[in-house]
């Protein structure tokens, strides 16, 4: 081969290794500074964690628990219609009682439409189109995002028949127990016939004015908006909202519950659809459930660690002393809000 020729080939060759080689010594190198980085971000990451969950701790052990009953479920989910009839309390057992007994068949713990068609129509005697407007409705309480909404709407504007739009329906689950409290507090709007025929104050002798006429008037009419009502309402059936979540065994011959009836966490958790609260004054919300296994809370709330069930009794007390008017619901919004500036200037 020519000098020429080869001298060029070999000074690339060379140049070649060269580059190569540094490349590795870098590579070796920079290698236990990678490591170095990878290690004191998994340990700073656990740091931060411990530190923010200690601060959580800390702020709820100097902090009172403030719980008060979701705005939702009464606005959105109680039917401003009277309920039907076999929507008390005795069906409401029952129901709660057959559920688990089919538990394979799509009952319990999801309860899927075939199966709340057949306990609405066959059992309650419901009209079809009544018994999916219930649970049309309780699932549209259900958290699902705009996507999953959308593409449930296109599907069902594109069904052609019946059946079709029955197929659809079919694949619908909702959660049981979460059910069993929405159609209890379907008696919000319960219309008693003493009230309807002889007013509010009877027997009080008292005269009422034409204006507490209207104010009583329009308090019944909006009970789905007031969030007084809903507190009162929750807190005056307390107890039979917290008996629908047990197990029928744990109930007495009189359908009355053992004081000490263990409630599970499925049930707690169940109540999250009712009721939220805060620690740290409404800066961030927590559900029910979540507030009620944190350790500081546990002689309060009746949660046993031991056996993961909560006391019945001491559950029922701590709700019922703890339970408060919704910081983000009207009245508290017309008690401590701020008029828009385009509202006073309008005024």
């Amino acid at each position: 081969m020519p000098l020429h020729i080869g001298l060029p080939n070999l000074i690339i060759h060379v140049t070649k290794c060269l580059a190569h080689h540094s490349l590795t010594l870098w590579q070796a190198a920079l290698s236990p500074l990678l490591l170095f980085y990878s290690f004191f971000q998994t340990v700073w990451n656990c740091i931060t964690t411990v530190l923010c969950r200690w601060m959580l701790h800390a702020e709820m052990e100097s902090s009172d628990v403030n719980l008060w009953v979701k705005s939702e479920p009464f606005i959105v989910g109680a039917l401003p219609i009277p309920p039907p009839s076999k929507f008390s309390m005795y069906y409401l057992r029952k129901i709660a009682a057959y559920v688990r007994t089919r538990a394979d068949d799509g009952c319990y713990p999801k309860l899927f439409w075939p199966m709340w068609r057949h306990i609405a129509c066959g059992k309650l005697q419901l009209a079809e189109d009544l018994a999916w407007l219930y649970f049309e409705t309780f699932d549209s309480l259900v958290e699902r995002t705009a996507q999953e909404r959308l593409e449930w709407a296109e599907a069902m504007s594109i069904c052609t028949s019946n059946d079709e739009m029955e197929k659809l329906k079919n694949k619908i689950s909702i959660d049981t127990l979460q059910f069993l409290l929405f159609l209890y507090i379907q008696q919000l709007n319960k219309v008693s016939l003493r009230t309807s025929l002889i007013g509010e104050e009877w027997p009080s002798p008292r005269a009422r004015s034409p204006s507490s006429d209207l104010d009583r008037k329009y308090n019944s009419q909006n009970k789905n908006w007031d969030d007084q009502t809903h507190l009162a309402f929750v807190q005056n059936h307390l107890l039979d909202l917290l008996e629908l979540l047990l197990d029928p065994e744990q109930l007495t011959a009189s359908s009355h519950t053992i004081h000490n009836s263990p409630l599970s966490p499925e049930a707690v958790k169940s109540l999250d659809f009712l009721i939220e609260g805060t620690v740290d004054k409404n800066r961030s919300v927590h559900s029910l459930y979540s507030l009620a296994i944190w350790q500081p809370m546990w002689a309060k709330s009746g949660y046993s660690k031991l056996s993961n069930m909560f006391s019945f009794s001491v559950l029922h007390s701590w709700l019922k002393n703890t339970l408060s008017l919704n910081p983000f619901g009207t009245s508290a919004c017309l008690k401590f809000g701020r008029k828009l500036a385009w509202v006073q200037q309008d005024l």
